[in-house]
């Protein structure tokens, strides 16, 4: 039998070539009856130099980053990118969107199903998180609980975004930083970002994302500098804008 509508429709973004992939995201949503869509991932440096100058803006970076993008990291970006405007096209209220490189957690169905009828507006709820410090704000079904981070997490996984937070997200480009941290600086796009606990998904042990990896931690100094200098700038801005609103 196949595997029943999603109570979110779900985009899984992968790499045409990972077909290994696909069939483990597919098999692990299919095992809890779900069915996600496979939406082709970007490969950056095949992109064109027109829709590179869409998506990247080497200013905007110099200005908001401490070093310049990849570009699996620009390829990423549009990848999620082109999810969000399947949203917007498609006329959805909400969906889900994965990386292909997770692990997923008991009860998805039963708590898609309450993320969709949630009332609360909301522009983004993040369904993985390394961080461990939230605010509750409310249960929801499966044992997951709806919350607000106290400081917001780096990483896009696995999130809902829903069709406010897709027209905010589409404006963002061209973009000066990775999809992740732009979402850590939500202030700048107007996202309400919202959270579960615990993590619906997580990061397959030992495998690496195929469409955005990070440089090498080995940096020379000014990179070092820079670094340190943006990091301070965005405390100070988390001081200014706390964590969204209650």
């Amino acid at each position: 039998m196949p595997p029943a509508a999603a109570p979110l429709p779900i985009f899984v973004i992968n790499l045409e070539r990972d077909t290994a992939r696909w069939e483990s995201a597919r098999a692990q949503l299919a095992a809890q009856g779900l069915a996600g869509e496979r939406v082709p991932a970007v490969e950056g440096a095949r992109l064109g130099a027109a829709e590179l100058a869409r998506l990247y803006s080497p200013e905007l970076n110099a200005r908001r980053f401490f070093r310049p993008l990849t570009p699996a990291e620009i390829g990423c970006y549009a990848s999620h990118l082109q999810c969000a405007r399947l949203i917007r096209e498609r006329g959805l209220r909400a969906a889900v969107i994965l990386e292909d490189d997770f692990v997923a957690g008991p009860h998805l169905p039963a708590l898609l199903a309450a993320l969709a009828a949630l009332p609360r507006p909301f522009d983004m709820v993040k369904l993985y998180s390394n961080l461990t410090r939230r605010a509750p704000l409310q249960p929801l079904a499966g044992g997951y609980e709806l919350c607000r981070f106290r400081r917001m997490p780096i990483n896009a996984l696995a999130y809902v975004l829903s069709a406010a937070g897709a027209e905010k997200f589409v404006r963002a480009v061209p973009a000066g930083r990775p999809v992740d941290v732009d979402f850590k600086h939500w202030w700048e796009l107007g996202l309400d970002i919202l959270g579960v606990a615990p993590n619906a998904f997580t990061v397959a042990p030992g495998l690496a994302s195929s469409i955005g990896d990070r440089v090498g931690l080995h940096r020379p100094l000014p990179v070092k500098l820079r670094r340190f200098r943006y990091k301070l700038g965005y405390a100070l801005a988390l001081l200014r804008h706390g964590v969204g609103p209650a």
